[in-house]
């Protein structure tokens, strides 16, 4: 079976303080976390955030094999190609999410990667159509969920606190045109490109009947299932920080984003019947950023590819 890829896992999930909403079942098929960075002076820690997004882009852009063989004296040469993976920071608009995505499956969900469309580049600037990602599910006894990843870090529109409804819209949509288009092809990139990602010829043949099961194998059972990370803003620009203690100010955060979350539900249940994609689980990851000032979703997505970079 498939381990974690991701080596910087527990780092990861101490960035946050213990989640707002954890795996809450919106639906029998949906499940909605709510996770908020820690908070320091003010702002979230999103120097600590942007270190260990940049350790984890190692593990999400190289595949398992290749990553077990970097030679300790060439570690510049591989640095360099993970830094050349993404775009530049000054048209790059989605591939922070693509690593938040990575790190909530992999760690909140132990659902391992298959396969990231990083490891298909040719050149950073490249864009591929697809899903950011595919990871699996093993839910025990045979049945497995083969996960499609779709990020999205959207900022607030002309309507404050616009930005998790418009988050959560854009991801059903990218999601719909990725169905439209073909999970069959998403599944022969996958299959195409087993043999990067897994150490033995038994792992490889293992993970084929998942892919695609055969119908004389009652064995093993596999759905279809998307991950979705959903940035969105909160605006404090009218919050008096010198006048509220950092307990009530961290108090007060946890409960305007937890509100705004839960105010959606039926929004998100409105959205996955609208594109008529009731069949599929979903499970769903939400991360608020600080808009304050020249601070806003727009400028830390961007710094975390700089930072990377």
């Amino acid at each position: 079976m498939l381990q974690q890829s991701i080596k910087n896992g527990k780092q990861f999930l101490d960035l946050f303080y213990k989640p707002e909403i954890d795996a809450h079942e919106l639906t029998q098929k949906t499940k909605v976390s709510l996770y908020v960075l820690r908070i320091d002076g003010g702002h979230f820690d999103y120097e600590s955030m942007n270190r260990e997004l940049g350790n984890a882009a190692i593990t999400y852009v190289f595949s398992r094999t290749k990553f077990e063989g970097i030679e300790e004296g060439k570690m510049h040469e591989h640095i360099k190609r993970v830094q050349e993976s993404f775009r530049n920071s000054k048209v790059n608009d989605g591939e922070g999410g693509e690593l938040f995505l990575y790190c909530f499956l992999e760690t909140h969900l132990n659902a391992p990667k298959i396969l990231s469309k990083m490891e298909l580049k040719t050149a950073g600037n490249d864009y591929i159509k697809g899903a950011d990602g595919i990871h699996l599910l093993d839910l025990g006894d045979g049945n497995f969920h083969l996960i499609f990843g779709e990020s999205k870090m959207i900022s607030d529109s002309t309507e404050k606190g616009s930005s998790f409804r418009k988050a959560i819209a854009d991801a059903f949509k990218s999601i719909k045109k990725v169905e439209t288009e073909g999970i069959g092809g998403e599944l022969n990139l996958v299959d195409s490109n087993l043999m990067k990602e897994s150490y033995s010829e038994a792992t490889v043949e293992f993970l084929k009947k998942i892919i695609k099961p055969s119908a004389r194998d009652t064995t093993i059972t596999k759905m279809n299932a998307f991950g979705i990370f959903v940035g969105f803003e909160i605006d404090i620009n009218d919050w008096d920080l010198q006048n509220i203690t950092d307990s009530d100010f961290e108090k007060k955060i946890k409960e305007e984003v937890k509100k705004a979350v839960e105010e959606k539900y039926d929004y998100i249940k409105e959205q996955i019947t609208a594109y008529n994609l009731s069949g599929y689980h979903f499970y769903i990851y939400a991360v608020p950023f600080i808009k304050k000032g020249d601070v806003c979703i727009d400028s830390t997505r961007k710094k975390i590819i700089e930072y990377i970079q």
